[in-house]
């Protein structure tokens, strides 16, 4: 497997890093998304605590997603590396 590519899903197939890194921000900014519809409906239903937790949550979130796109760049040039090195 070349430094390009990572294991796919069923049925083996690869898929290329910077497709598997943009999943995985997607998936994370899915997340967001679906934490601030709910506080949105807490918020309406007038659901104080809930609220806070949820703003909270989308605090902890974006600070994840931030690291989490700081480790891919990272591991986006490792796998370029590896390509052209022939690891």
């Amino acid at each position: 497997m070349s430094g390009e590519e990572t294991a796919g899903q069923a049925g083996g197939r690869r898929r290329a890093a910077a497709e598997t890194a943009k999943d995985i921000l997607g998936q994370l900014d899915t997340a967001l998304g679906r934490i601030g519809r709910a506080r949105a409906v807490a918020e309406a239903a007038g659901f104080t605590h809930a609220v806070a937790a949820l703003t909270a949550a989308e605090g902890t979130i974006n600070d994840t997603m931030d690291a989490v796109e700081a480790a891919l760049r990272e591991d986006l040039v490792a796998a370029v590396r590896r390509n052209a090195t022939g690891e």
